[in-house]
């Protein structure tokens, strides 16, 4: 196996990648988990809770709550076709979290395609396949 095959493209795991999230047409954009922007994000909102994260003493409903916030600032960055109740559900980082938050399969559904190597290839080695 060639190395090079776990090459990935540094500007689509910024900038992200639309991601099907069904048949119709609806579509999420995410970025790569663990991109630097990520990083330094959750680096910043975990700090005051760094002695109960090493000491294993974080709750689990902050935890999620830490979760869902980076998440929703840096990792799930658009969307297109959701709606709710029936009404356009315009993307915006509120209506992120608040997503991210109520539904814990649309969470592991964006954790899912953002640690999906394969999405955030580099583009040259796609094209030299043919792609």
């Amino acid at each position: 196996m060639d190395i090079n095959e776990f090459k990935t493209d540094r500007q689509l795991e910024e900038e992200g990648v639309w991601v099907p999230v069904d048949g119709a047409g609806a579509k999420i954009k995410v970025a790569r988990i663990n991109n630097p922007r990520y990083k330094k994000y959750f680096q910043r909102i975990t700090k005051p809770y760094r002695r109960q994260i090493r000491s294993g003493n974080l709750s689990e409903d902050l935890a999620e709550k830490l979760l869902v916030d980076a998440l929703a600032n840096t990792i799930l960055l658009d969307w297109e076709g959701l709606t709710k109740g029936g009404k356009k559900f315009p993307y915006t980082v509120d209506n992120a979290r608040q997503l991210l938050s109520e539904s814990p399969d649309f969470r592991d559904l964006v954790s899912d395609a953002a640690g999906e190597m394969e999405s955030f290839r580099a583009r040259e080695l796609e094209e030299a396949k043919g792609n």
